[in-house]
């Protein structure tokens, strides 16, 4: 009689709790990866960038500004990146990424028209590449 009397008790408390686990805010809704620049309310947001045999998986519009890319090598392949506009090379990275590796880069990213691709031993043949716009959609 007693262990009834525990358990109803329990089950009485779990039940009347004011915590509500299928709640969240937002952004963990949403599984958003983010990280504080600088410890204030100035959020960066992390965008993922999947690296894989032959596909570059990455948000075809972005705004501009400091941005935080999460680039995510899958596969068994090395992988290289490089944002391009009119054939500029505005970023890359310093060197190839080993298979499965993963690393956090920052830069600033301009307006424009994007081509992001992998040039590494012929991947961009194979179709490692893709646009991305930065700010505002051109109007056409």
């Amino acid at each position: 009689m007693p262990i009834c009397l525990i358990l109803l008790l329990f089950i009485s408390q779990s039940s009347c709790s004011s915590e509500n686990p299928g709640k969240g805010d937002g952004d963990s809704q949403k599984n958003k990866l983010s990280e504080f620049s600088d410890g204030s309310e100035n959020r960066i947001d992390t965008i993922q960038v999947i690296l894989d045999e032959y596909s570059i998986g990455l948000p075809g519009i972005l705004p501009e500004g400091e941005t935080v890319f999460r680039l995510e090598s899958r596969g068994f392949e090395e992988h290289n990146l490089r944002f391009v506009i009119n054939d500029s090379v505005i970023w890359e990275t310093d060197r190839r990424m080993s298979p499965y590796e993963i690393r956090t880069v920052t830069f600033d990213l301009i307006p424009g028209e994007y081509t992001v691709v992998c040039d590494f031993s012929g991947h961009e043949a194979r179709g490692m590449f893709t646009d991305l716009v930065v700010g505002d959609i051109p109007a056409s």
